[in-house]
This record gives structure tokens, C-alpha cells and sequence, in this order.
């Protein structure tokens, strides 16, 4: 693992790709909760939607953490590799499609988790 002085340019630039898609997926799966809520009338499913949306905020808040802490190079990283950049990737684009039908949810969340433990694999949590 190395901290950002250590790193190349292109292996910055990884990290900050890697970065973004995690981000993206974490914000395009609130957003997907938020709307299956607007769309159904059970309020048992509303509820494990904001309890499911208030984990993803909370996720979003430590992953603008570990930015900031690799910035101010207090945090060394394992720079992405091109295998962990196309899963990011196509987690993401997955999120994109889904629409605001029931089966979605445990979809959304499974995609949030395995995102997550793909960065966690670049950025780990714990130094």
C-alpha cells in the first residue's frame, strides 16, 4: 500500500475514478430508494427503504472520510486495478437501470455491498 506522494499520476488518477463510481453508485442507489418510496403504498417497505438509505448515507459519509484522509496523505491505498475499475463500472451502470419496482431493493443493496467491498479492497478502512 502506498500513500498519494508515492503514487504515479495514472494510479492517482485510478483512485480518483474508483473514487467516483463508488460515489456514484452510493448516490444513483439512494436516489433509486427514494423513488420505489414515492411509488409504493406499503409503509413497512417505506420504512426498511429510509433505514436502507440512511446506511447508504452513513457508507457515503465514511467514503468522503477515506478521501480525504488519502488526500491529506494519511491514508496509503492499493491503486486500482483494471479488473476493480470495470466492476466499479458496471455496478454502477447496473444501478442506472433498475426502476422503482419491488424486486429492485435487495438488487440496490447487493450492488451498494459489493461495490463497497471492491474499494474497501483499494482503500481499506482500517490502516
Amino acid at each position: 500500500m502506498r500513500k498519494k506522494p508515492d503514487l504515479s499520476i495514472p494510479d492517482r488518477q485510478a483512485y480518483d475514478r474508483a473514487y467516483e463510481r463508488r460515489e456514484d453508485a452510493i448516490l444513483r442507489s439512494i436516489e433509486k430508494l427514494e423513488d420505489r418510496n414515492r411509488v409504493t403504498e406499503d409503509d413497512a417497505e417505506r420504512t426498511a427503504n429510509r433505514a436502507r438509505i440512511a446506511a447508504l448515507e452513513d457508507e457515503l459519509d465514511r467514503h468522503a472520510q477515506k478521501r480525504v484522509a488519502f488526500i491529506a496523505g494519511r491514508h496509503a491505498i492499493n491503486p486500482p486495478t483494471h479488473e476493480q475499475l470495470e466492476r466499479l463500472g458496471g455496478n454502477l451502470e447496473e444501478v442506472e437501470l433498475l426502476t422503482a419496482n419491488h424486486r429492485i431493493v435487495d438488487q440496490i443493496v447487493a450492488l451498494a455491498h459489493d461495490n463497497g467491498r471492491t474499494f474497501e479492497a483499494i482503500h481499506p478502512g482500517n490502516q
